[in-house]
């Protein structure tokens, strides 16, 4: 008899009369058509896929020697996680500071490491591949919105878009685009230079995703989306595809989502991006099945600061990290590194 007591439904009836959920699938008919998602892998240059090597000796040799304290341990992880980011896309992130991860210029124990970063003088495959696409859809046409992680990107990736096509007019926002505007500057904030997207019809803009207010919309313009690379925020990450993909978009036109993914230049060898791709759509199941859950009444947590806890909660940083750390192992046996 127990067993067939349905502890939840009884609640739920108690308390229906008081309130009211939409789920997700309650919204499905009223979302455009998504066509099926692109992963699309591109081969590292040979001098990216050196760097991409010595920052996993880097990491693998850290691993074995271990930290002297919990707090040095944590921020190691983070830091390291975010390198394996940033050059799988761009090795010349590292070359700067960034200021929306407090991440300083990248200096291995290597000398050699070091001077190979420091020669690296070429554009990126992903970069030319992402500015390749983009235009590509513009040539549609059709608006574009090109997401990336690191504020470097953006300038680069509107820099290889206007060589390879002096018409074109991309507009980046990042961490350093101001959010008001100046009156002693000519430089657009970002709510301007959004509008200015908007009233495009084959406009390309290039940004970070956590540069964008949760509160800006670009479905009505927008129906393309490429992204670069990706972090482990999940919250973050389904606040942008929800930027295009939402109630109010023309259902007769359907969203298209493209993701870029580096691979080793045999074309077979995983990097990071594939595990940080399995570990978002873990993690988007799960939120989109609360989503969906009609008994759940507490609202989830999408945090999309752009700070390094809140990309790595202090709790998950160790898992994010071992799933690393099995990938090396993995290039190790390989022979890769």
């Amino acid at each position: 008899m127990l067993e067939n007591y349905g502890v939840q439904d009884e609640i739920s009836g108690r308390i229906n009369f008081l309130w009211t959920r939409v789920t997700n699938s309650h919204l499905k008919e009223d979302m455009p058509p998504m066509l099926p998602e692109q992963q699309v892998y591109v081969k590292m240059s040979a001098a990216q896929e050196a760097i991409y090597a010595a920052v996993e000796r880097d990491m693998w040799k850290a691993y074995e020697k271990g930290t002297s304290t919990s707090i040095d341990l944590s921020k190691f992880r983070k830091n390291r996680i975010l390198r394996l980011l940033q050059c799988v896309s761009n090795p010349h992130t590292m070359l700067y500071r960034d200021s929306d991860y407090n991440l300083d210029k990248f200096l291995s124990s290597d000398l050699n490491t070091n001077a190979s970063l420091d020669r690296y003088d070429e554009i990126p495959p992903k970069i030319t591949e992402a500015a390749k696409r983009a235009l590509e859809i513009t040539g549609r046409n059709e608006n574009v919105i090109v997401w990336t992680v690191f504020v470097k990107n953006v300038e680069m990736l509107c820099d290889e878009i206007k060589k390879l096509n002096p018409d074109a007019q991309p507009i980046g926002i990042s961490g350093d685009v101001p959010t008001s505007t100046n009156s002693q500057s000519d430089i657009l904030d970002r709510e301007a230079r959004i509008d200015q997207f908007k009233q495009r019809t084959n406009g390309i803009l290039v940004a970070t995703a956590g540069s964008i207010a949760e509160s800006i919309s670009l479905h009505k313009t927008c129906r393309n989306a490429i992204y670069l690379e990706r972090n482990f925020n999940a919250g973050q990450y389904m606040q942008s595809l929800n930027r295009i993909y939402r109630i109010g978009s023309d259902k007769k036109k359907p969203v298209q989502f493209v993701f870029l993914k580096s691979v080793f230049s045999d074309g077979v060898t995983e990097t990071i991006d594939d595990r940080i791709d399995i570990v978002l759509k873990e993690r988007t199941e799960q939120m989109h099945r609360l989503l969906n859950d009609e008994f759940i009444l507490h609202p989830l947590e999408l945090d999309t600061s752009s700070s390094a806890k809140a990309q790595y909660g202090d709790g998950e940083t160790v898992e994010f990290y071992d799933d690393a750390m099995a990938l090396i192992r993995e290039h190790r046996s390989q022979g890769k590194i």
